[in-house]
């Protein structure tokens, strides 16, 4: 088995865990959260540019398409693919690359304060009874 052809857009293998994830997703509910600014790709790369000289056609082809592919930005994870599309599921965005929609700087930070509340919101005792989950959970265990 190929892990990287099994990793590739359309495969297969990845087609069916799809499948088997929507029909075990039902009974769940899930918060998904998206990245809204855009970052240059591969920026911890730039010493790929390190051989010594002479450099063949092939070795300036290939560094001309990385500085091309520097020059512009990207989400790393658009929106299409952070999002599941189930009635279950509620989307949020997030005010941050990919590299720091996990990172914040204080408990003041929007972020930070938005999937607080998200996190919240998935223990309190309404969600958990709703879900069939009657144990009492206390919040501070799931954030500190």
């Amino acid at each position: 088995m190929d892990l990287l052809r099994n990793l590739e857009t359309g495969s297969a293998t990845l087609e069916e865990i799809s499948r088997q994830f929507i029909q075990r997703a039902v009974p769940l509910q899930i918060m998904s959260f998206y990245e809204m600014q855009t970052e240059r790709p591969l920026s911890c790369l730039v010493s790929i540019i390190s051989y010594v000289p002479p450099y063949s056609l092939d070795d300036l082809l290939l560094m001309l398409r990385f500085l091309a592919y520097k020059l512009y930005l990207i989400k790393v994870v658009p929106e299409s693919s952070a999002i599941l599309g189930l009635s279950n599921e509620l989307v949020l965005s997030l005010n941050a690359g990919h590299r720091s929609m996990c990172r914040y700087n204080s408990e003041e930070n929007q972020n930070y304060i938005l999937v607080e509340s998200a996190i919240k919101e998935l223990v309190s005792p309404k969600a958990l009874s709703s879900h069939g989950t009657t144990s009492e959970y206390n919040i501070d265990d799931f954030i500190s």
